[in-house]
């Protein structure tokens, strides 16, 4: 394959994201859990983490964590990465979330993931990721998920206490994780990169 300036592209891998229109399920005569709902159950349950239609407003927790410091009711909820084995620990993934940061930024109040390994994922889920060799990678679960809960906040994403199981990353304000990712760098130096395989 070649993009529009004739460079060679490969496949390497792919990140699945949703971008959650809050303000447009508020301007319509649904319920937001049912919009919600509609695309999956687990889609509804995080997003109601952070979000209260009742008030339609993010939840406090949320609200106090960023001092109010929010300006979209738009959400991007990013579900998951993958990485062919041989790309894997030189960086791609934490610059294909910058990417995205980069991209839909300016009009998001929010970035969040749910940091879960693709290794623990039900069999029948794992059936979708058939090169990414999951049997290869770290089989303590505990383990895994420390390992990519630190590279997710070591690329700038953060816990809000009392919302469980998320990490989030708020553009409207400046972040050394975030901003430390260099998008120019084309360089294909191995580095100590976790194997960015999860939510």
């Amino acid at each position: 394959l070649a993009d529009d300036t004739g460079a060679e592209e490969q496949y390497m891998g792919e990140v699945r994201f949703l971008m959650v229109h809050l303000d447009h399920i508020l301007e319509s005569d649904h319920y937001a859990f049912d919009v919600l709902d509609a695309h999956s159950e687990y889609l509804a349950r995080h997003i109601l983490k952070v979000f209260d239609p009742d008030t339609f407003e993010y939840t406090n927790e949320v609200m106090q964590h960023y001092q109010e410091d929010l300006i979209h009711l738009k959400i991007c909820f990013i579900e998951n990465i993958q990485l062919l084995p041989k790309y894997r620990g030189y960086n791609i993934g934490a610059k294909a979330i910058k990417d995205i940061v980069f991209h839909h930024g300016s009009g998001c109040g929010l970035f969040m993931l749910q940091p879960f390994p693709l290794q623990f994922e039900t069999p029948e889920k794992q059936k979708d990721y058939p090169q990414l060799e999951l049997g290869k990678l770290e089989q303590d679960q505990e383990l895994a998920g420390y390992k990519l809960m630190a590279y997710y906040q070591r690329i700038g994403f953060e816990p809000i206490q009392g919302v469980e199981g998320l990490v989030f990353h708020n553009p409207a304000l400046k972040n050394e994780g975030m901003d430390g990712i260099d998008l120019e760098d084309n360089g294909m130096n191995k580095n100590s990169e976790h194997d960015t395989l999860g939510g």
